[in-house]
C-alpha cells in the first residue's frame, strides 16, 4: 500500500482508539477484559505503524503517526523529520 493510505488508516484508527479510551476512563464498570481489549487494540496499531516504518523508512529508528502527521525519529531522539501530512496529499 501507499504511505498516504496506510497513514490515513492508522490516524483514523488512533482517533477511534483515543475516543474509546476516553469512554473507558469515564466508565465505572471497568473489567480486566476491557483493559485487555484496549491493550490489544493499541498493540495492533503499534504493529501497523512498525510495518509502515519498515516499508517506507527502514533507516529511521522510530515512526510516529498521529493527528494527520507522520514523523521519523533518530535513534538518539535528537533528530526528527516530518515525512507525511494528511493535508498535503
Amino acid at each position: 500500500m501507499s504511505l498516504h493510505t496506510d497513514a490515513l488508516a492508522i490516524c483514523s484508527d488512533k482517533e477511534i482508539w483515543l475516543a474509546a479510551l476516553k469512554d473507558f476512563n469515564r466508565s465505572t464498570n471497568k473489567t480486566s477484559s476491557m483493559i485487555d481489549q484496549m491493550a490489544a487494540s493499541a498493540g495492533d496499531i503499534d504493529r501497523r505503524v512498525e510495518a509502515v516504518r519498515r516499508e517506507h523508512f527502514p533507516r529511521a529508528h522510530r515512526l510516529i503517526i498521529l493527528n494527520g502527521v507522520a514523523i521519523t525519529v533518530s535513534k538518539t531522539g535528537r533528530s526528527t523529520r516530518q515525512v507525511w501530512a494528511a493535508n498535503y496529499e
